[in-house]
């Protein structure tokens, strides 16, 4: 039951400390976040965007579980599009 009211509190003094200008940041980046994913479903990106993100995903695990053939790998393709092609 501590917990739950110590919970509370917290959530309490958080509200006091909320400005107009945090309201403003969160509809901000809510509008930009909504506005990238709605033009990517509109296009063909969103594969690729998938792709990518299961690559991150993957990037992490191999980084946290140790597998450093995996990252090995997912480090040298990361940075081959950054070469110039010559």
């Amino acid at each position: 039951m501590e917990f739950i009211t110590g919970l509370w509190d917290t959530f309490v003094a958080l509200v006091h400390t909320f400005k107009l200008s945090d309201a403003l940041d969160v509809l901000l980046v809510s509008f930009i976040i909504y506005n990238g994913i709605k033009l990517i479903r509109e296009t063909r990106a969103e594969q690729l965007v998938k792709g990518i993100i299961i690559l991150m995903g993957v990037y992490v695990a191999s980084v946290v579980i140790h597998l450093n053939m995996m990252k090995t790998l997912l480090d040298y393709f990361s940075i081959l599009p950054l070469l110039p092609c010559w």
